[in-house]
């Protein structure tokens, strides 16, 4: 692409098994982070030296604030550095998503995503 773009999706997907990075294209390309602090050493290196990504895609669990709202700003900052659009599906994962879910995800995508709330905040009980 003359624009600087690879095809490929970078993927950011939080389970209970824990933190995994991907490259979405026609494979997906799927790294395991160690320790959530990693995470953005994982992307660089999942990265290496390709082009930025066409999109970014968030895959959460709703129940973590904290976990979907750092989620949110890797995202958002990432999207907004590589002007790239970025999406989100905050509810746990039952598996690993195939490409076809990815990019459907992307395409309803906008240039920001909002972290998951799943209630009313209890930091004062």
């Amino acid at each position: 692409m003359s624009d600087g773009k690879s095809a490929a999706v970078l993927l950011v997907a939080i389970s209970a098994a824990g933190t995994e990075v991907a490259l979405v294209g026609r494979k997906i390309f799927w790294s395991r982070v160690s320790g959530r602090e990693n995470l953005l050493a994982a992307i660089s290196e999942l990265l290496g030296k390709a082009r930025r990504p066409a999109g970014i895609v968030l895959l959460g669990r709703p129940e973590r604030f904290s976990e979907s709202r750092a989620l949110a700003v890797i995202g958002n900052t990432l999207a907004f550095a590589w002007r790239v659009p970025a999406a989100a599906r905050w509810r746990p994962l039952k598996s690993k998503p195939q490409s076809r879910e990815i990019f459907a995800l992307l395409r309803s995508g906008r240039s920001s995503v909002v972290p998951a709330y799943s209630g009313k905040p209890n930091i004062t009980k």
